[in-house]
């Protein structure tokens, strides 16, 4: 069973049990560790995902405020909120949203660039399961092509969109990725976002039972992703700076990550390994090679 006790640095528990997440959810590992780096002076705002589910509609598992929100008003309701706020004079509560990749990169998506481009004081937080998986297992846009699903039982058609790179491309302050295989660094990097005025983004890569793997292996898998760059861990401020905050001592082959999956059947790992490459090219020019911690 896992404890927050066993990371010391997360001082309190945010989230009770009762949820009604499918066993094995690799985002409610991930959101107790986030709960618990933002602290109690926040409000969430939960688009319709998964997040519906353990934040709960009639009953909340976590112990803040959270307002349920249909996909296309989220950004926009969390940006009013925020903005009541701080004309109020309380500039430390967080404003934060909580969503999938629906919310993110497809149907909530021109609600996100408004916020971003406005600078509105909200952390948003994209909790990337790669596909619509509340709804049985759809694709998305944030899909990796190749990856089997009810929409797409070939093989998704589309390479993902580069989420970081688009918001990185609004210039906000600060964008950062995160996964809770790597605790330290996720504490960091909201513990950060909480002291930057204006918009953060967090892009969270979560498993998900969808993606067909063993139920306990959900941490395992985004470590993997990490490791061999299919989720690099970096940071962007004001849209120029890049820094790269994990640099793998050895970095795995794609294949690693992909076999432990069922959705990547019949997939040939070379054009996974392909798109993963560029794309990490790119990251390290942009980054000028600097590596550091966040």
């Amino acid at each position: 069973m896992f404890t927050l006790t066993e990371f010391p640095k997360f001082k309190e528990e945010m989230v009770d049990g009762g949820h009604s997440a499918c066993p094995g959810c690799g985002s409610t590992t991930a959101l107790r560790m986030v709960m618990a780096a933002l602290g109690k002076q926040a409000v969430v705002f939960v688009p319709a995902s998964c997040g519906s589910l353990y934040f709960g509609i009639e009953h909340s598992t976590v112990a803040i405020p959270v307002v349920n929100t249909v996909y296309a008003s989220a950004f926009c309701q969390a940006a009013g909120y925020s903005y009541a706020l701080r004309m109020n004079g309380d500039c430390t509560t967080q404003v934060v949203v909580w969503g999938g990749d629906g919310a993110f990169y497809d149907i909530g998506m021109d609600g996100l660039s408004h916020i971003a481009s406005q600078n509105f004081d909200v952390i948003a937080i994209c909790n990337d399961n790669e596909g619509y998986q509340n709804t049985g297992g759809h694709s998305s846009s944030g899909t990796p092509k190749g990856t089997q699903t009810r929409l797409s039982p070939e093989g998704h058609k589309a390479q993902a969109k580069n989420l970081m790179e688009i918001m990185a491309a609004h210039r906000i302050p600060y964008a950062a990725s995160i996964t809770a295989a790597f605790p330290d660094d996720l504490r960091r990097k909201i513990s950060k976002a909480k002291t930057i005025p204006g918009m953060k983004f967090l892009h969270l890569l979560t498993s998900c039972v969808q993606w067909q793997h063993a139920a306990d292996a959900g941490i395992q898998l985004v470590r993997k992703a990490v490791a061999c760059n299919a989720h690099p861990l970096y940071e962007v401020f004001n849209g120029e700076e890049y820094v790269i905050n994990y640099l793998p001592p050895k970095r795995e082959p794609v294949e690693n990550y992909l076999s432990m999956q069922g959705r990547f059947k019949g997939l040939d790992p070379r054009e996974f390994q392909a798109e993963v490459d560029r794309r990490w090219a790119e990251l390290w020019l942009r980054a000028r090679g600097t590596v550091r911690p966040a």
